[in-house]
């Protein structure tokens, strides 16, 4: 057997180190790419050098090397890859072969650098190394093993040496990894121990994480309290001062293995939030985000001690709870790359559709980078797409679409709910990478996304969380042929209700769980994956190719979801957070807003709920409530808003979501609210008039129904005109009586106590149905015109400047 031993040294910046193994020294060490760092002037080297095993294990390393990005280089994705490394090959098991001498090797990068000879590590990155020692060998054995009920160990002296410049620090390196050998192996003799205080902390491990405060209200002060101890041999004075922090007490002797405890208080400004519009207030996105409140703030605190061997930090971070200021974006594309630090921001697009509101990364950057930050963000109706970090050195190669930042101490929630993320392209994360977050991502569509190395969609980082995200009801459509599509890295994630297909027939790991207990549960998974409810069916989508992710009817996603997806042990049958808006158990994946055509979402029948858009054809069909008629291209339907009166005009095109509802054999959409109906734009020209005969409307009612339609040669057959104020059912036929049906004239249209026409007549209205009887609604009086056949359309001016009703209008009844 092996055993291994992974770091990530992260020396100064952690993104230009190098890596060099002395094999002889059984040293592996970490330096820095640069001649200065950004947090060291002369850059230090960090070294792991192996002492020697215990009982059964080799005194000698087995293998060593760097773990960095690549397919076979970057970290082992399970247990088959990490024996692999600890064997000295790399994670496909492939060997390692001395790019200097073309000798394989199980040692990596094992040239001198400081002189300049044998294999040297000229790629500056982020770097992990491992190093592997192996069991010995036992008598008469040709394997080495361990025995049964034997206990193993390895003695590891973590080295950090610093020089006169980055290479000399590997030579002072070297040297005290030498030293601390020699300690060892003579038992530290001649070390010489001095008296002194030692400052620690209750938490991480003894070392400071910093005093982090929650987010506060307006003018609110809040607390938290800090222990820490003296484990040193003589008394500790310690003090502590900051401008917006307060410590209580300031100043403190601990005594000998004594502890303090400490309150920190900070006070929050009575601040407010405020709205920002783009692109009427600003042009740009980034400009309104540059404007919006800083939320999140940062503050050195002072502190003093009077051990003379080590210089404390202790950071404060506090700032203000609650969304943020609102950025309200209309309609368009925005190319932009944002970033976003130190501030909570909501970010909405004004008519919630995320087709027709986009930020375009442009290939050049992640589209939204979220940098320092422990506060919210909110994304709601975007399209995000073409984030492109794939060329980025890490870790800047991550989550090209939405990045969410890396800190020890930042957590921040987020609310990423109806958005699309398309085409987004980087190393690790292809849409969307999180660090460090908690929150809910729920209801997005990711489309086309791609991942050099681990997970195409989305990458669901820990960094320290401890509540994770809520991975819900989301729709991936993933076209690569390569890595996962999703990564997820902290048991708290919970993956629930989503749509994870990929479009190639290549077996791949769809999902890579190394979280050791993530709840993954009630997904469509292509490829499959162990767990609750997780199936892998084809979703049966509308029209994938072309951007509809509708369901089917016969979908096996529809009514699939988790029955109690919030777990608070009620589920949907009773629950209104585990139904979809009609009531129903949770479907799985997205459903996000896709408009069906008016013809696909009468199909659906009564109980489903539909987004439709289409042009208002006809006026108000009621007194104190909203009743219309609305047709697309497609068909037609009726819309009710009850105890509630809106305004529309002939020609408004609107957006509509409601659940259908059968009224007395007319289908209508009801929406929850008004809210559920928004104007896309108005002055669009009515659809066409279909002209038909009595006899084809009454076979095939349905087709027509509350579509605008015409009849001619028509004659009354029993009923009375209405007088003003009144409605009248009449009667009409368009062939001498053999077929008929009830042309209904409303009070609240400006038909009744006009003149009645003569027959025969042409008559325009409302395809309408009632009781199961098809009916027809003229909507005007000049729906009705005295030409038998005119051959040709007049016009009516409807005196708004810009809509001209056709009609066949010859003959007006006040002139004979």
């Amino acid at each position: 057997p092996f055993f291994g031993v992974w770091s990530d040294p992260d020396l100064g910046n952690y993104a230009d180190d190098l890596v060099g193994v002395d094999v002889d020294s059984n040293l592996i060490y970490v330096y820095n790419g640069n001649d200065q760092d950004d947090v060291f002037p002369i850059p230090p080297a960090v070294g792991y050098k192996y002492i020697s095993g215990l009982n059964s294990l080799d005194n000698d390393l087995y293998a060593a090397g760097a773990i960095y990005e690549g397919n076979i280089s970057t970290e082992p994705d399970n247990e088959t890859e990490a024996y692999n490394r600890m064997q000295g090959l790399l994670n496909d098991g492939t060997n390692i072969t001395d790019p200097n001498t073309g000798q394989d090797t199980t040692f990596m990068m094992n040239g001198d650098p400081v002189s300049g000879t044998g294999w040297i590590d000229d790629n500056v990155v982020d770097k992990r190394i491992l190093m592997s020692v192996s069991a010995n060998l036992s008598a008469g054995e040709t394997t080495p093993v361990v025995a049964p009920g034997d206990t193993v160990g390895f003695v590891i002296a973590v080295i950090i040496a610093q020089g006169t410049d980055r290479l000399n620090s590997i030579t002072e390196l070297r040297e005290a990894a030498s030293e601390a050998k020699t300690l060892w192996d003579n038992n530290f003799a001649g070390v010489t121990l001095v008296d002194r205080p030692v400052l620690t902390s209750d938490e991480d491990n003894g070392l400071f994480s910093g005093i982090n405060f929650e987010g506060a209200d307006p003018g609110e002060t809040l607390e938290l309290s800090k222990t820490y101890h003296n484990t040193g041999n003589q008394a500790l004075n310690i003090s502590m001062s900051a401008n917006n922090v307060t410590a209580s007490p300031s100043s403190a002797t601990i005594a000998t293995g004594g502890y303090q405890s400490f309150t920190f208080s900070y006070t929050a400004d009575n601040f407010i939030y405020s709205a920002h519009n783009v692109p009427s207030e600003y042009g740009t996105i980034q400009s309104a985000v540059d404007a919006a409140a800083i939320t999140q703030f940062s503050e050195d605190m002072n502190l003093t001690t009077d051990d003379p061997y080590t210089t404390h930090a202790l950071i404060t971070n506090y700032g203000y709870s609650g969304s943020g200021d609102t950025v309200y974006v209309s309609p368009g594309t925005y190319t932009e790359n944002l970033v976003i630090d130190d501030k909570s921001i909501c970010m909405i697009s004004t008519n919630g559709d995320p087709a027709s509101t986009i930020i375009d990364g442009n290939n050049d950057g992640t589209a939204i980078k979220i940098g320092s930050w422990r506060g919210m963000f909110t994304l709601n109706g975007f399209t995000i797409q073409n984030g492109n970090t794939q060329n980025f050195p890490y870790p800047g190669n991550i989550g090209a679409g939405l990045s969410l930042g890396r800190s020890n101490n930042d957590f921040g929630t987020v609310n990423i709910t109806n958005n699309i993320f398309k085409d987004n392209h980087s190393g690790y994360g292809g849409a969307f990478f999180a660090w460090s977050a908690n929150g809910t991502i729920n209801r997005n569509l990711f489309i086309g996304n791609t991942a050099t190395y681990r997970a195409n969609a989305a990458y669901l980082r820990d960094y320290r969380s401890v509540i994770g995200l809520n991975f819900y009801n989301n729709t991936i459509w993933d076209t690569s042929e390569s890595t996962s599509i999703i990564r997820v890295n902290q048991p708290e994630h919970r993956v629930i209700n989503n749509i994870i297909w990929r479009v190639s027939d290549q077996n791949l790991e769809d999902i890579d769980d190394i979280s050791s207990g993530a709840t993954i549960e009630y997904n469509i998974v292509k490829n499959g994956y162990d767990g609750t409810g997780n199936i892998s069916d084809d979703p049966q989508f509308y029209e994938p190719d072309s951007g509809d992710f509708r369901l089917s009817t016969s979908s096996p996603a529809i009514d699939a979801g988790d029955p109690d997806l919030d777990n608070d042990g009620e589920d949907y049958s009773t629950d209104e957070d585990d139904q979809d808006p009609d009531g129903s158990r949770m479907d799985m994946g997205a459903n996000i807003l896709q408009p069906y055509l008016i013809t696909d979402a009468r199909e659906l029948g009564v109980g489903a709920h539909v987004t439709v858009e289409g042009v208002v054809t006809s006026h108000n069909m009621a007194t104190s409530t909203t009743s219309y008629s609305l047709q697309d291209e497609t068909a037609g339907i009726h819309f009710y808003l009850q105890d509630t009166l809106l305004n529309f005009q002939l020609g408004d095109e609107l957006r509509i979501s409601g659940t259908l509802y059968d009224y007395n054999s007319l289908l209508e959409i009801i929406p929850d609210d008004a809210s559920n109906i928004s104007v896309l734009s108005q002055n669009n020209p009515l659809p066409d008039y279909q002209l038909l005969s009595m006899q084809q409307y009454l076979v095939d009612g349905e087709s027509y129904e509350s579509e605008l339609i015409r009849f001619s040669d028509v004659v009354y057959v029993s009923g009375d005109w209405p007088e003003e104020g009144s409605s009248s059912g009449i009667v009409i036929s368009d062939d001498e009586g053999a077929t008929s049906l009830t042309m209904w004239l409303d009070s609240d249209t400006e038909i009744d106590g006009q003149s009645q026409p003569m027959d025969p007549f042409y008559v325009s209205g409302i395809g309408d149905q009632y009781n199961d009887s098809y009916t027809l609604r003229p909507q005007d009086y000049h729906d009705f015109s005295m030409t038998t056949d005119a051959g040709f359309e007049n016009s009516y001016d409807y005196g708004n400047g810009w809509q001209r009703l056709p009609t066949f209008w010859e003959w007006w009844p006040e002139i004979g």
